[in-house]
């Protein structure tokens, strides 16, 4: 990032570099074709201002490839945890349009499965002094191998000759 662009990034977000009396709460969840998942006790959750750079670093990093947003020096972000439901509390923020990215890791198969992770996503506005309640989620569709087996599948017999047979 050019000094430029950085002055560029400290001055659109000046107005959220003061304490507010905004709140912003939700819960973080996947909906996946094998039912919902809420993340776990202490999953990061990542509040940023939705400001030119951050909503280009959101569209591209979050939501198109699925992982966290990248976040240069100057870049204004909050980060709390969530609790055992997914839920999770920004408090004293200054009222703006906001950007949320939570990693969600899971099972995909169930627990003997290795992990794997998702981002779950949202954007909110919040008034000063107003709350706002956001779902912060991403839906992952899972594809099934549930294709009819074909004859070619079916096991191969084998056969061994010239053993000796009992008489």
């Amino acid at each position: 990032m050019s000094s430029g662009q950085l002055a560029e990034l400290e001055q659109e977000t000046a107005p959220y570099r003061r304490a507010g009396t905004a709140s912003i709460s939700g819960q973080v969840r996947l909906d996946t074709t094998r039912g919902r998942i809420v993340a776990g006790d202490g999953t990061q959750v990542v509040l940023t201002p939705a400001v030119r750079y951050a909503v280009a670093a959101f569209e591209s990093d979050a939501i198109a490839g699925d992982r966290m947003p990248a976040r240069p020096p100057g870049q204004l972000a909050w980060t709390v945890g969530t609790d055992a439901e997914g839920r999770f509390t920004f408090r004293s923020l200054p009222g703006g349009d906001y950007l949320i990215a939570s990693a969600v890791s899971w099972n995909e198969l169930g627990p003997a499965s290795p992990a794997r992770v998702d981002v779950a996503t949202a954007r909110v506005s919040v008034p000063d002094g107003g709350t706002a309640n956001v779902e912060v989620l991403r839906t992952v569709m899972i594809e099934l191998d549930v294709r009819a087996p074909r004859a070619d599948d079916a096991p191969r017999s084998s056969s061994v000759s010239g053993l000796d047979r009992p008489s």
